[in-house]
C-alpha cells in the first residue's frame, strides 16, 4: 500500500469529522436528552475491534525480528519501517544487485505482507471508532428535529409516532421510569425503492418526566400520534 493511500485515509477521516460537526450545528438547541438504548452499532464496533486487534497482533508478533533486520543496516530510523515506499526501494536495490540476496528478498516480501496487515488493522480500528461513537450517542429532541445516532431527522420527515410503556423500567414503587417512543420516519426516494415501504421505524427512550414535554412538541409539529 503506497504512502499516499495513508494520506487519503487521513483526509477521509478529517472530512467525516467536518461533516459530523456541520450536521450537529443544524440540529439547533437541545430540548430533551433521551436515555441510551443498546444498539447494533455497539455490536459492530466490538467485531471491528476484535478484527483489528487480531490483525495488529499478527504484525506485532514479528515486528522486533524485522526491526533487527532493517535497522540500522537498511534504515537509519525505526519509523521508516512503516513506510511502504522505503521498503519497496530497498527491495528494488537488492533486485538490482548482481548477487541476488534471496534470503533478504524473501524477508522483505514477508514484511510487505505484514505491513499491509498493519494498514488493514488501521482501517478496521477506524471502523471500530466510528461504530462505537455512533453506538454511545444519546438521542436528542431538538428545536429543528430529532437527533438520532448521528442523523438529524427534521420534523417534516416524521410522519407519526406512538408511545410504548417500558414495563421493565419500573422503580420499587411500581412507577414507570421511561417510555419508548416509536417514530415513523418518511423514507427518501432511494429507500422507498430499496425497502418498498414509505416509512421506517426508529425507537428512542424517553424519561417519564420528559414524556409530556416531548408529547407537546410533537403535537405542536402536527405529527400524528398512533394508538
Amino acid at each position: 500500500m503506497p504512502d499516499y493511500i495513508i494520506i487519503i485515509y487521513l483526509i477521509c477521516i478529517a472530512l467525516i469529522v467536518i461533516c459530523e460537526v456541520r450536521k450537529r450545528r443544524k440540529k439547533g438547541a437541545v430540548i430533551v436528552t433521551c436515555l441510551h438504548i443498546l444498539n447494533y452499532d455497539l455490536v459492530y464496533s466490538f467485531i471491528w475491534l476484535v478484527l483489528s486487534l487480531g490483525m495488529f497482533s499478527l504484525f506485532l508478533d514479528d515486528f522486533f525480528d524485522y526491526y533487527s533486520f532493517f535497522v540500522p543496516k537498511y534504515l537509519n530510523k525505526w519509523y521508516y519501517m512503516f513506510s511502504y515506499e522505503y521498503i519497496v526501494e530497498i527491495e528494488n536495490q537488492l533486485l538490482q544487485n548482481e548477487n541476488k540476496m534471496w534470503f533478504e528478498l524473501c524477508k522483505i516480501a514477508f514484511y510487505k505482507s505484514e505491513l499491509q496487515n498493519l494498514y488493514i488493522s488501521m482501517l478496521w480500528i477506524t471502523s471500530f471508532g466510528m461504530f462505537f461513537y455512533r453506538g454511545i450517542q444519546k438521542s436528542e429532541v431538538c428545536t429543528n428535529g430529532i437527533w438520532l445516532r448521528m442523523h438529524m431527522y427534521k420534523w417534516e420527515r416524521i410522519k407519526a409516532y406512538k408511545w410504548i410503556t417500558d414495563s421493565n423500567k419500573q422503580n420499587q414503587k411500581g412507577h414507570i421510569r421511561s417510555y419508548k417512543l416509536v417514530l415513523y420516519i418518511m423514507n427518501g426516494k432511494i429507500d422507498k425503492k430499496l425497502l418498498n415501504q414509505d416509512t421506517n421505524e426508529k425507537v428512542i427512550k424517553v424519561k417519564s418526566i420528559d414524556k409530556d414535554i416531548v408529547d407537546r412538541i410533537l403535537e405542536e409539529k402536527n405529527i400524528i400520534m398512533k394508538s
